[in-house]
């Protein structure tokens, strides 16, 4: 994961802040956004940690296996990845499959559990028959409102971490999704999936 922070260079190059073998940790990402935006250097900054690549990157390059697989701006990316490992690599997520059942322009109707909805999708998995839905912990809620679609859910794991509990749930065979909540819910509940806060990617190919 490669983030860069923008700017004039008015002193002598563009820095290489290379702390991938390091706990740089809150702290110091804030001191490193700014010094940038201080001193009006522009920096390459490459990091293993999601968090800090999303707060301090204008520009955000996803790299695997040495190879770039995505360029953009942070929100961007992490709302749209191109494909299932661009996801992962931008912070927790549930990578669902579900069948492609129609499509409109960048738009699918798939099926989870016994709930139909229809998403945004890649190009790619709009055009394909299987998809992966990207399911991160803002898609989900544990009280109905306008918009959500209601899927039933059976509790799988729960643990208190403060100042939330931490849910993972099943809801379809071998579909499980993890999210927050505010108490630990019953063994058989419901939740509620915000559809324009989830995303396709193609299917990822067998090894």
């Amino acid at each position: 994961m490669n983030g860069s922070s923008g700017g004039q260079n008015c002193l002598t190059g563009v820095r290489i802040l290379d702390l991938t073998q390091f706990e740089a940790g809150p702290s110091c990402s804030e001191a490193l956004r700014r010094l940038g935006a201080e001193l009006g250097f522009g920096a390459v900054h490459v990091t293993h940690d999601a968090t800090e690549a999303l707060s301090l990157a204008q520009r955000l390059i996803l790299m695997d296996a040495g190879r770039i697989i995505q360029i953009g701006a942070p929100e961007d990316v992490f709302l749209h990845p191109v494909t299932a490992q661009a996801a992962r690599l931008t912070g927790p997520v549930s990578l669902i499959p579900t069948p492609v059942l129609g499509r409109r322009g960048d738009a699918v109707a798939v099926q989870l559990g016994e709930t139909r909805l229809c998403v945004a999708a890649t190009s790619e998995a709009a055009a394909a028959d299987e998809a992966l839905l990207v399911l991160r912990a803002q898609a989900v809620g544990s009280t109905p409102e306008p918009g959500a679609a209601a899927l039933k859910a059976t509790l799988h794991d729960a643990h208190f971490v403060g100042d939330h509990w931490q849910i993972e749930a099943e809801v379809a065979p071998g579909a499980r999704l993890s999210f927050r909540a505010d108490r630990r819910p019953q063994p058989e509940f419901e939740i509620y999936l915000r559809p324009e806060r989830v995303w396709a990617v193609p299917k990822e190919q067998a090894a």
